[in-house]
C-alpha cells in the first residue's frame, strides 16, 4: 500500500510537510486594569442617591463601585496630518480592559472615564517585535500622564520614557497622584461639581508641579488643599464639619469655610465654638 501526499509548494521541512511561517502582526494589543482608591472611611458611604433639595444630590463615592462595564476606554494618538485618532476598546465588568487594532511606533494616551470621574495613562510606543502591553489605570498613570503632558506644552520633544528618569519628575507625581487620589475619595457631593481633571485645585497645583520639575518654579512652595471627610445629613443650626489640610512642606494654613443653599451662590460662614479653628492650622 502507497501513499502520496501532494506538497502545497514552498519550502518543506525535513518531515517533508510545508514549514511554518511566522505570522508579522501589523497592529498591537493594550490590556490592564481600571484601579480606584479606597474610600476614606466607611461614613462617607451612601448605599442610594439622596436627594437634599431641587438642585442637589449627594452620590455614593467611587469607592463603591464594583462594577465597571458602565466604562469607556479610548486610546489616541497623533495622524501623519496633526490630528487625534481615536481607537475605542472594551472595559468588563471587573475592571479589565483591553484595546487592539494600535498602530506600531507611536505613543498612545489611554483615558477611561464614566460621568465625572476621568482617568488616564501614557503608552510607550508599541513594536512588531513585542506588539502586547499591559498597562493599569489608576491615579498615578492618570497624573504622570497630566504632568508628561503639561510639561510637553514646553518641550514638545519630550517623551515619557526620558522623562520618567528624572527624579523631580517622580517626586511632583507622586504629590499630585495623592491629590487626584484625595478628590476621587470624597467624590460624594452633588451633580454641580466639575469633572475631577477639570477642577481648579487639580490645575493650579498641575501647573505648579510641572513648574518644579522644569526648574521654572518662582516659589519653592507647593499650594495647600484641603479634604473635607464627612457632613451629617439633616443638620440645623451648627454643622460639624470634618477635614483634613494637606502641604508638601507642611506648612501652617489658614481655612476659609463657604457654604450655598442653591449650589451657585456662596457666603462666609460663621465659625462657631469648639473644634480646631481655622487659623494656623
Amino acid at each position: 500500500m502507497a501513499f502520496l501526499l501532494a506538497g502545497c509548494g514552498g519550502s518543506t521541512s525535513d518531515s517533508g510537510f510545508p514549514e511554518q511561517q511566522p505570522i508579522t502582526p501589523t497592529t498591537g494589543v493594550l490590556e490592564g486594569r481600571v484601579q480606584l482608591p479606597d474610600l476614606v472611611n466607611d461614613a462617607n458611604l451612601n448605599n442610594s442617591i439622596f436627594r437634599i433639595n431641587s438642585n442637589s444630590l449627594v452620590r455614593r463615592t467611587v469607592g463603591q463601585i464594583t462594577n465597571y462595564s458602565g466604562f469607556i476606554v479610548t486610546a489616541q494618538y497623533p495622524s501623519s496630518a496633526g490630528s487625534l485618532v481615536m481607537v475605542n476598546g472594551s472595559v468588563n465588568a471587573d475592571g479589565t480592559y483591553f484595546i487592539d487594532g494600535l498602530p506600531f511606533g507611536e505613543e498612545l494616551e489611554v483615558t477611561v472615564f464614566q460621568g465625572k470621574l476621568v482617568l488616564k495613562a501614557t503608552v510607550p510606543p508599541l513594536q512588531q517585535s513585542n506588539p502586547q502591553l499591559i498597562k493599569n489605570v489608576d491615579v498615578t498613570s492618570t497624573a504622570e500622564t497630566l504632568l508628561y503632558n503639561q510639561i510637553k506644552t514646553n518641550q514638545p520633544l519630550t517623551t515619557i520614557e526620558t522623562i520618567d528618569q528624572f527624579q523631580s519628575f517622580e517626586s511632583e507625581k507622586i504629590l499630585l497622584a495623592e491629590l487626584i487620589s484625595n478628590e476621587l475619595k470624597n467624590e460624594n457631593v452633588d451633580s454641580n461639581t466639575k469633572p475631577i481633571l477639570e477642577r481648579t485645585l487639580v490645575k493650579e497645583n498641575l501647573v505648579r508641579s510641572a513648574e518644579f520639575v522644569e526648574g521654572t518654579s518662582l516659589n519653592d512652595n507647593h499650594l495647600p488643599y484641603s479634604i473635607i471627610d464627612q457632613v451629617q445629613q439633616n443638620q440645623r443650626g451648627k454643622v460639624e464639619l470634618s477635614y483634613r489640610l494637606f502641604d508638601a512642606e507642611l506648612d501652617l494654613a489658614n481655612v476659609n469655610l463657604m457654604y450655598s443653599i442653591d449650589g451657585l451662590n456662596f457666603t462666609t460662614a460663621t465659625v462657631g465654638s469648639g473644634g480646631s479653628g481655622v487659623s494656623n492650622l
